[in-house]
């Protein structure tokens, strides 16, 4: 089954074999990196032995094997699990942010978040993961795949605040320009679940975690990780949390959210104890990076290769504005039609990482976007003059932005076509109405949920 939702549509709207090109390699790439494949290639499961690399787990010891599943890729990874746990499977939960129709095959039960701020669903999934901890004991094991967008989708506040509290806190935080990290050292310290307050009361049962996370961080430059080794894992729910309540306090203070997020809140953090902290160490603990942004750039240069072009990866970490990025591809491939330069034709050029959508007043914006759509259509303003080019952009799982699409693809064609139907690019970009001008020309890209929480990818052919 394709992942490309819309494809035949896609296709046709542009010069074909240039989007097929594209398409064909975000195919491929996605299909490589859904979370499913990924734990079937990793975890081997011998009569009960239950094997990764050169660790191993019998299953067969333990009393109850319970599945922790949650991000943006819990459906797929909750599928693939109990399928390879089959009889030694006790209970699970999944908090997904969509739910599939196929969900309803699970024998864990399924709960859909709220994304980017909480809702009420998901705060009862996280409930019902506090009352199989409960009764948890030594003997028993706990399996947990994470996914990116936990910390939203598994809000849990700790019992002193309220769930509209935590919504508060995180609808200020994300408005106020302070980055994920920083907001994450917040959201951690006032939660029940995340920052490791999850595992810690696992580990105080004296249960076992086997920890499977996909590693969605753009800040690590050149750290590699194998999937078949124990990693030093921190973030989430079920690892342990390197931010502290200094780290918290350090964040309301410079962007002065002293009074801007609830008084219970701030009181809590800026008095942070040390008994409150969130745990550094766990013990009986394995935690495993099961795949990262540079593994999704190596599987979209593996299928272009395989398709015979020239293909490079510019670079796995892509920051900062989406419509100077999506400019940036258009000079690139100027440069490439131009000069040549170190590409030779065809090529393929791959990035990956995490562009943001820059909004300096809040009312100019007139629709919906995402950075994947505004990227594209900033390239096809840049490209309009070229002989030949294509690029998409998409967020990885599947959801670009507050939109139901993945992102948008365009060519050197798009900014012409839209101009003979009336539809001003720039002025979707001024105002922020990506989504509608794409959705005008068919040139969103749809997927659902994808299996994998990497980030962006941004894939440029020049034939």
């Amino acid at each position: 089954m394709s992942k490309i939702k819309n494809r035949q549509e896609l296709s046709n709207n542009g010069k074909t074999a240039h989007r097929e090109a594209v398409l064909d390699i975000l195919e491929q790439t996605l299909k490589k990196m859904d979370v499913s494949v990924t734990l079937e290639e990793l975890i081997d499961l011998n009569g009960s032995v239950l094997s990764i690399g050169k660790y191993s787990w019998d299953l067969a010891s333990k009393r109850h094997i319970y599945l922790i599943c949650g991000g943006k890729a819990a459906n797929s990874a909750a599928h693939k699990l109990e399928t390879l746990l089959g009889d030694y499977f006790t209970a699970g939960v999944a908090i997904v942010k969509n739910y599939d129709s196929a969900d309803r095959q699970l024998k864990s039960e399924v709960f859909v978040g709220g994304h980017p701020l909480p809702n009420d669903e998901g705060y009862q999934g996280c409930m019902r993961i506090l009352e199989l901890v409960k009764s948890a004991g030594k003997d028993d094991l706990f399996i947990s795949v994470i996914s990116g967008g936990t910390s939203a989708l598994m809000a849990c506040p700790l019992e002193r605040f309220t769930l509209e509290e935590e919504i508060l806190t995180a609808d200020v935080c994300l408005k106020s320009g302070a980055n994920i990290h920083e907001i994450n050292a917040i959201r951690r310290h006032i939660s029940r679940i995340n920052g490791g307050q999850l595992a810690r009361q696992i580990e105080q049962r004296g249960a076992e975690i086997l920890l499977l996370m996909q590693n969605d961080s753009v800040d690590e430059f050149g750290k590699k990780y194998n999937p078949r080794e124990i990693a030093e894992v921190t973030g989430g729910p079920m690892a342990p949390d390197n931010t502290t309540f200094a780290d918290a306090q350090n964040v309301i203070r410079f962007y002065q959210l002293e009074n801007k997020i609830p008084k219970t809140i701030v009181d809590y953090i800026m008095n942070g104890s040390r008994e409150n902290e969130t745990p550094k160490k766990l013990s009986n603990f394995a935690g495993f990076f099961i795949s990262s942004v540079p593994d999704l750039c190596s599987a979209a240069d593996a299928a272009a290769k395989r398709a015979g072009y020239n293909s490079y990866i510019l670079t796995s970490s892509l920051t900062g504005s989406s419509r100077e990025a999506g400019r940036f591809f258009g000079a690139v491939a100027r440069g490439i039609i131009e000069n040549g330069g170190l590409y030779e034709r065809p090529v393929v050029l791959v990035a990956g990482g995490e562009v943001n959508t820059l909004i300096d007043d809040p009312k100019s914006v007139k629709g919906q976007g995402g950075p994947g759509q505004e990227m594209a259509i900033a390239f096809a303003e840049a490209a309009k003059d070229l002989p030949d080019a294509c690029f998409l952009s998409i967020d990885s799982d599947g959801t670009d932005g507050p939109t139901d699409a993945a992102g948008g693809i365009v060519d050197n064609g798009t900014f012409e076509k839209s101009r003979r139907m009336g539809i001003d690019l720039n002025k979707s970009l001024q105002e922020h109405s990506s989504y509608s001008a794409l959705k005008k020309i068919n040139s969103l890209i749809y997927t659902g949920n994808t299996g994998t929480t990497l980030c962006d990818l941004h894939i440029l052919y020049v034939p």
